[in-house]
């Protein structure tokens, strides 16, 4: 980063204020207390393996973080006084973001004063009880003074379906799902937002622009942990990582020994140091990305080994580098289908083989695949059949002459168990060839179907379980595919094109050949 004036007078601003401040005064600070690490450690169970609860302990990057968050010296010096108002949790999957979000929700209500509303928000992909929520709840069942049968801890804590109450302070952590209108107009001491690039309903937007932090309060503050989302979907988060990365600073080595943090503090000299402040609307925010993110101790190499096997591209790149992505994607590199070219022995009469249909009359093309078993290994499956037919602009396919002679030769020459087929230009012709007895057609969805069976497409050729003859027609429809990937499901994903006028029929109907086949178990 390049130090601009206003930074490098800041700098002495820090300095100067801390020299000034010392931490035992912050310590006595009664109504805004800020230890929140010996209070966690003191305080928040987690559950373990062993089923032996245990106290939540912190590794040096997490302290350094909540130090940074709570501690009201490091707002004021970053031009944020008193408090900061919006704090951000960004980092990988698996790191322990909820656990610590659902520890800072538990902390806010049992020390910051009397009848404080922590709100616990569920976004749109989740149920009423968010995951925050859930955490904290299950902290406190896990402490042993927690009595089932009462819902609580005697005179401490009680627990109601949505609404946990401390009872000292008769403060309350309550569950909000993200469409509930009810919260619109109230007055929290904090709320807590999970994996925020789920929020997309209009509901969930208004939410958030009602959810404010408020001036009636002796603090007030909104605390987000996410993962990257979106682009073009995920509007709240990437309109606030924008606006902190874009129109914030971050904050440097430098800024950081200036802010108090020794090396014993933080322990990483070649760190990016992922803190960025944005002091016009009092935000901080820890966002962590990459390889260097991975800092647990359970964030083996071998478990992104295997989830580097088992998830798409760009499923890998948000969940395990943090990366914002694009929910359109390309299908399968261009070499996955390339490395699965072999020498299939000719179609014999015998070998069982499955037919994919997908038809246009004037715009796209018209495509039939078919798939068998492989002959040398019945486990796997080998496209053995095209045939692509392009329309002449301005002249329709005529189908008796096409696709419904093609379908009839191969039909007499092989053994077709099935032809699968799409519907919309396809019904007429289909029906026709069922009353004629010359093949088994079915009606192929293409919606719910076809999102299973271009995920189960995928995987055949991510996972070399396909094999075919080198076709070039296919080759080229199957590099012309991107993918729609659902947000909330990694069991499916659909077929698209790249642009408006690539061709990909073949490749559907490959698709829906290769869910038949596997679900008659030919």
């Amino acid at each position: 980063m390049v130090e601009t004036a206003q930074q490098s007078n800041s700098l002495e601003v820090i300095a100067q204020y801390l020299r000034n401040t010392s931490p035992q005064a912050q310590q006595n600070n009664t109504s805004h207390p800020t230890d929140v690490i010996s209070w966690g450690e003191r305080n928040f169970y987690i559950p373990t393996e062993a089923s032996v609860p245990r106290l939540i302990s912190f590794l040096p990057h997490q302290k350094t973080i909540l130090r940074l968050f709570f501690d009201p010296r490091y707002a004021t010096a970053l031009g944020c006084s008193p408090n900061f108002q919006t704090l951000v949790y960004s980092t990988i999957k698996k790191s322990g973001k909820t656990a610590i979000a659902a520890l800072i929700a538990r902390w806010v209500a049992e020390t910051w004063g009397t009848h404080a509303e922590v709100f616990s928000l569920a976004n749109d992909l989740e149920q009423a009880r968010g995951r925050i929520y859930q955490a904290a709840i299950t902290s406190i069942e896990l402490d042993p003074r927690y009595a089932r049968k009462d819902k609580g801890i005697a005179n401490i804590w009680r627990v109601i379906e949505r609404q946990a109450t401390y009872l000292p302070t008769y403060s309350t952590l309550k569950a909000v799902s993200s469409d509930y209108k009810g919260e619109a107009g109230s007055n929290p001491t904090a709320t807590f937002w999970s994996e925020l690039w789920g929020y997309e309903s209009e509901a969930s937007i208004r939410l958030w622009e009602e959810l404010t932090p408020v001036p009636t309060r002796p603090r007030s503050i909104r605390y987000v942990e996410t993962y990257a989302g979106y682009d073009g979907e995920s509007s709240i988060l990437n309109e606030l990582e924008d606006r902190i990365k874009k129109d914030g600073y971050r904050l440097t080595l430098r800024d950081m020994r200036s802010l108090g943090f020794t090396q014993e503090d933080w322990p990483f000299p070649d760190d990016p140091l992922p803190f960025y402040v944005h002091p016009p609307t009092r935000t901080f925010a820890y966002w962590d990305g990459g390889l260097i993110a991975r800092r647990m101790p359970w964030q083996t190499p071998e478990y992104y080994a295997a989830q580097e096997g088992t998830l798409r591209p760009s499923a890998y790149r948000r969940l395990h580098l943090n990366e914002r992505v694009s929910n359109d994607e390309e299908f399968i590199p261009r070499e996955w289908w390339e490395r699965l070219v072999r020498d299939i022995p000719t179609l014999d009469t015998k070998t069982p083989i499955i037919i994919g249909a997908d038809a246009s009359v004037t715009g796209d093309c018209t495509a039939i695949v078919a798939v068998s078993r492989d002959p040398a290994n019945p486990s796997q499956l080998a496209q053995r059949l095209c045939h692509i037919w392009n329309p002449t602009s301005g002249h329709p396919l005529n189908y008796k002459d096409t696709i419904d002679a093609t379908l009839r030769e191969w039909c007499s020459k092989y053994n077709v168990v099935q032809i699968a087929y799409d519907q919309y230009q396809l019904h007429h012709l289909m029906t026709e060839l069922r009353n004629d007895a010359v093949a088994w057609c079915k009606s192929f969805s293409q919606n719910a179907e076809r999102s299973v069976a271009d995920k189960q497409l995928y995987d055949l050729i991510k996972d070399a379980r396909i094999y075919h003859t080198g076709d070039p027609e296919l080759a080229a429809h199957l590099n012309n595919c991107a993918a729609k990937v659902p947000k909330d499901d990694n069991t499916r994903l659909r077929l698209i094109k790249k642009s408006s006028k690539s061709k990909i029929d073949a490749a559907v109907a490959l698709s829906m050949a290769c869910h038949e086949a596997l679900r008659l178990n030919l």
